[in-house]
């Protein structure tokens, strides 16, 4: 699959690629992004890597931040990671966030 072979998202849609569908793995993210993914997933929650993090790695750059998106709420982001400085940005349309982790 080549840079511009990847599905577009529909209006109200997020595009989900299966392993197999893109060349991003573990070895792309570093033990403390993986981390916040597994906690958050070990807590009966979704997250999901997003935005330019993902594009950069598909280019073939390297990302200065990792962005989270996550059906849990700021509250409950705060209670997971009592004793962590994350910069949460609330997405109040669907009552969720996103956590952007910088290196």
């Amino acid at each position: 699959m080549s840079k511009t072979d990847y599905p577009l998202p529909t209006k109200n849609e997020p595009v989900i690629l299966t392993r197999s569908e893109h060349p991003i793995s573990r070895k792309h993210f570093d033990e403390e992004t993986l981390k916040v993914l597994y906690r958050l997933h070990r807590s009966g929650h979704k997250a999901y890597l997003v935005g330019g993090s993902i594009r950069d790695i598909l280019l073939e750059r390297t990302p200065k931040d990792f962005d989270v998106g996550t059906d849990a709420t700021p509250n409950q982001v705060r209670k997971l990671f009592r004793n962590c400085f994350l910069e949460l940005k609330p997405n109040h349309a669907i009552f969720a966030g996103f956590l952007l982790l910088r290196r």
